[in-house]
């Protein structure tokens, strides 16, 4: 089951949500193992089934964090990623999406851009469960 991390002014407009970024199952639990990295583990802490607000706190540990776990990705320095994700909770690759380092990395950044946007348009950031 994944997770939508989207931008919106408040829970009645998520549905009309703009930018976003999928933390797929594979992720979270990729992101569980990574020891060094305790704030980048918390996005497994979120409601699968609810939405849930994420705190201007975690918004700005998470901006910290990933400029650290950015450098490990591109250096390769971090356990390695899942090379599927989005296959719900199955096996066979044809239903995921090709991810590996190049996807890990794309995901920061997205994440990282979303954080930047929501300075701009003063706007919220959400989990958003299935």
């Amino acid at each position: 089951m994944a997770l939508t991390i989207a931008i919106a002014s408040d829970e009645k407009q998520l549905e009309q949500h703009g930018d976003y970024v999928m933390l797929y199952d594979e992720l979270v639990n990729y992101f569980e193992r990574l020891e060094d990295f305790p704030t980048i583990k918390k996005l497994s802490d979120f409601d699968p089934y609810g939405v849930t607000h994420i705190s201007v706190t975690l918004q700005q540990e998470l901006k910290k964090e990933l400029e650290r776990i950015m450098i490990h990705a591109r250096n390769q320095h971090l356990l390695p990623p899942p090379d599927h994700v989005g296959m719900e909770g199955g096996t066979d690759v044809k239903f995921g999406e090709e991810f590996g380092w190049a996807g890990l990395i794309g995901f920061f950044k997205a994440l990282e851009n979303l954080l930047e946007q929501i300075n701009e348009k003063d706007k919220k950031l959400f989990a958003i469960g299935d």
